[in-house]
């Protein structure tokens, strides 16, 4: 949904994760490979106002309905990462503000930080400690 539109997604065609700022932090690496949705291409771009990194195969290819595909990142600074991406390709037919069938949807991911894993670790070993005292 954007603003008061509903868009339906035939396919998506990419897949990325995005640092909004702080460039070269993702610290990721990926291999491109080829399943049955498509020919997959691993990618990375470093700008001043951030990184991407991910896979991206051609329009016409991708995961559709019902479909799945796992991406898998040889190596990734997960704590650094403020938004996963997908690129999509709508309906036949239908259209973005801006005219294009094809366009990027980003989500906020929810990653713990460190602090709240480590009270929680904490908070597991004195449940465990208090039931071995009873």
């Amino acid at each position: 949904m954007i603003g008061s539109t509903t868009y339906d997604i035939d396919h998506i065609f990419g897949f990325f994760v995005l640092k909004d700022a702080d460039p070269d932090t993702l610290g990721a690496t990926g291999v491109s490979f080829s399943s049955s949705t498509g020919s997959w291409g691993f990618g990375t771009n470093n700008a001043s106002a951030g990184s991407e990194a991910g896979w991206q195969t051609t329009g016409s290819d991708g995961v559709f309905h019902n479909g799945s595909q796992a991406f898998t990142f040889a190596t990734l600074n997960s704590g650094n990462v403020d938004q996963l991406g997908f690129h999509v390709s709508l309906k036949d037919g239908e259209f973005l503000p801006n005219g294009s069938p094809t366009g990027f949807i980003a989500a906020n991911p929810v990653v713990p930080e460190p602090a709240s894993m480590t009270a929680l670790g904490l908070g597991l070993v004195a449940v465990i400690r208090r039931r071995r005292n009873k």
